[in-house]
């Protein structure tokens, strides 16, 4: 429905639109994908996600993979993330977390399941607006939509760089989208 309009596009996601920046698409032929790379897809909803991570990751006890994927400590995660963000404490490095996590016990939170969730974050990209029912939500207010698209999780067991997936034509690379309302 968005062709290659960077502006449709951002809006189907649920994202927010920056004119001044420059976009572009890769479009994944899955197929190929998955014979150049090994790729595993899902679709990340609590329970798929939480089950991939138990397969796929070390360090996370199942108990506790699935008590920080549920609805109710997404809730908390996404509070607490976005308050660290306003306290100006960025808990993606050692000394931001530490500090953090004296806040996060000051409140009576648990400082050890938010720290575990914020590595899931980073090894799953299961941020602050994951909604656990496999669609992206929206973040963009214009756009008169309750969620963004399917979204989808990739593990690929041997990864490869954009060059050589593009050479073994499992993708295309559109390297600058135009807005539909400039083109001449």
């Amino acid at each position: 429905a968005a062709d290659t309009d960077p502006q449709r596009c951002a809006e189907i996601l649920g994202l927010t639109y920056h004119p001044e920046s420059t976009y572009s698409m890769v479009i994944v032929d899955t197929h190929k994908a998955v014979e150049t790379s090994g790729a595993e897809s899902i679709t990340p909803t609590f329970s798929e996600i939480s089950q991939f991570a138990k397969n796929e990751l070390d360090g996370i006890d199942d108990a506790t993979i699935d008590a920080l994927y549920t609805p109710q400590y997404q809730a908390t995660y996404s509070k607490l993330y976005n308050q660290a963000d306003e306290l100006g404490l960025d808990v993606w490095n050692n000394e931001g977390m530490k500090d953090f996590n004296q806040t996060l016990e000051a409140q009576g939170e648990d400082a050890d399941a938010f720290e575990a969730r914020v590595n899931l974050h980073d090894k799953l990209g299961s941020n602050e607006d994951f909604l656990g029912n496999g669609l992206t939500k929206n973040n963009n207010p214009k756009v008169k939509q309750k969620f963004g698209i399917v979204e989808t999780l990739t593990l690929e067991r041997t990864p490869q760089t954009l060059a050589a997936l593009k050479g073994n034509k499992a993708i295309k690379i559109i390297e600058k989208l135009t807005p539909i309302g400039n083109i001449v």
